[in-house]
């Protein structure tokens, strides 16, 4: 029986040529880790663009044309429109070598800092099929003053996204997610073949939910991220969207933001007016990401929102947040 080939992953990150140095130190440790250990990693290259759905939009679309060599596994065409030109793989120094394309796109944003482990351990919970768009969690000041995971719900009935009111420790189904870590099989662009190519954005755009009001200026202007449309698009195409709370990184922007400024930012009191956000553990005094936690006992009197049957415990380790009165 042949060996499986690894998967292979591009990394794109969209700047406008200024990159935060937590991204740069994390960029270089993911690729040294990975080409120590695993060989995921094709390709990392930064999408220029004058607005970040056009650097989003355009990497999609030169990832869809990516070209890697059969027999070496090396890039030979970076997605770049040929015009006459023929593939030459230089590793192997042969012309138009049989081609494979990538399995994954990795979107990291140049304000994130990551672990060099993070690739495989998205790699790991991500599945072409059943899940394949796979987020890490981060944390912004998203829609106010306070503190959210960079994930959202969807309501069944109308699709409207959501803000999460809770989420727990490893995967969630989501219905939205930001693209500042976040892995996407190349099967999702291909169920969205050409549907959208008359707004001029084939996989992220400005389109906007029917409920969400016209925007602003010139289009330029929309309360609907790019991110928000491509994922409000997957959930119109019946493409599951997850996250997994057990991949966090940090988000720089006026301080690191995670898990630990994510709690600070509650009133630990839930009758503050401010907002709550509690979450259970079973082992007491345990150290998760650096974060230290309450005991059972601290929280014994605290409101479990997770998602759970009622009475139902949390494994060694594991985390379940809930979040209320924002």
């Amino acid at each position: 029986m042949a060996e499986a080939l690894p998967k292979s992953v591009v990394l794109l990150y969209p700047t406008g040529g200024s990159n935060e140095d937590c991204f740069t130190v994390s960029l270089v440790s993911a690729i040294s880790y990975d080409g120590a250990h695993n060989g995921y990693l094709a390709d990392a290259m930064g999408i220029n663009g004058l607005y970040v759905d056009s650097n989003r939009d355009l990497g999609c679309r030169r990832f869809m044309r990516y070209r890697l060599c059969h027999q070496c596994r090396n890039v030979i065409n970076q997605g770049n429109v040929l015009t006459g030109r023929i593939l030459h793989c230089n590793f192997c120094d042969i012309d138009v070598p049989e081609a494979l394309t990538p399995d994954w796109l990795w979107w990291v944003d140049t304000d994130i800092g990551m672990m060099f482990d993070t690739l495989p351990k998205l790699l790991a919970c991500a599945d072409p099929v059943e899940r394949p768009i796979v987020s890490a969690l981060y944390f912004g000041r998203m829609n106010g003053p306070g503190l959210t995971p960079v994930w959202y719900g969807r309501e069944e009935k109308e699709g409207r996204i959501e803000n999460l009111t809770s989420f727990k420790s490893g995967l969630n189904r989501i219905g939205v997610c930001g693209m500042g870590c976040c892995l996407i099989h190349r099967s999702v662009f291909e169920k969205f073949g050409d549907k959208y190519a008359k707004t001029g954005f084939l996989y992220f755009g400005r389109d906007t939910a029917p409920w969400m009001a016209k925007a602003g200026v010139n289009n330029d202007i929309t309360p609907f991220g790019e991110d928000n449309c491509f994922c409000y698009r997957c959930n119109e195409l019946g493409i599951p969207i997850y996250g997994n709370a057990d991949i966090r990184v940090n988000h720089l922007k006026k301080r690191y933001e995670n898990f630990d400024t994510f709690m600070e930012s509650f009133a630990r009191d839930k009758t503050d007016e401010k907002g709550t956000a509690h979450w259970l553990r079973r082992q007491p005094r345990q150290t998760i990401m650096g974060s230290r936690l309450r005991t059972l006992d601290e929280l014994s009197d605290s409101r479990f929102e997770s998602g759970d049957e009622p009475g139902s415990s949390v494994g060694f380790g594991e985390i379940a947040a809930s979040i209320r009165g924002k």
